[in-house]
């Protein structure tokens, strides 16, 4: 193997070896392959526990749903316009992408589900006080960012 890898090496095209542009267009093409590939499982991922937030409300929908939408614009065309194209989600993604917008409805949602998701373990489940005071200081923060998000455009 690498005395055939010496070999082709030595054979050249305008000053670069032939097996180097060979494998940079292999490499580059597996490299899109996967990051493509990536970016449609964290989509599907995202979109998932989305839907497991509508009934659940236990889990936001509104930011894994536009989390979602980014990772389908990043991996598969098709799945970001169907998004954007679905009657319940459809609206939601157009005003954050247009407009930076989240709904006051939504925000109010996303509250009442971050809120009862950490309440319950922050007290009554024997976490570390420090992760407690954490998770509770991230929540704060998520909820910071929502609600100075205007509400209409």
């Amino acid at each position: 193997m690498f005395g055939v890898a010496r070999i082709i090496h030595k054979i050249t095209v305008d000053g670069k070896s032939c097996d180097t542009l060979f494998l940079n267009k292999i490499d580059k093409g597996i490299y899109l392959v996967v990051k493509q590939t990536l970016w449609l499982f964290f989509g599907l991922l995202s979109l998932m526990l989305g839907i497991v937030g509508v009934v659940l409300p236990l889990l936001p929908t509104t930011p894994f749903v536009l989390l979602a939408a980014f990772c389908f614009s990043k991996g598969s065309t098709r799945l970001h316009t169907w998004l954007l194209e679905h009657r319940l989600f459809g609206q939601l993604i157009a005003d954050w992408q247009q407009y930076g917008v989240i709904s006051f409805r939504a925000k109010l949602i996303a509250t009442f589900s971050m809120v009862a998701m950490i309440s319950y373990p922050l007290f009554y489940l024997p976490f570390a006080l420090w992760l407690k005071i954490a998770v509770s200081i991230v929540m704060l923060l998520v909820l910071l960012f929502i609600w100075t998000r205007p509400s209409s455009h």
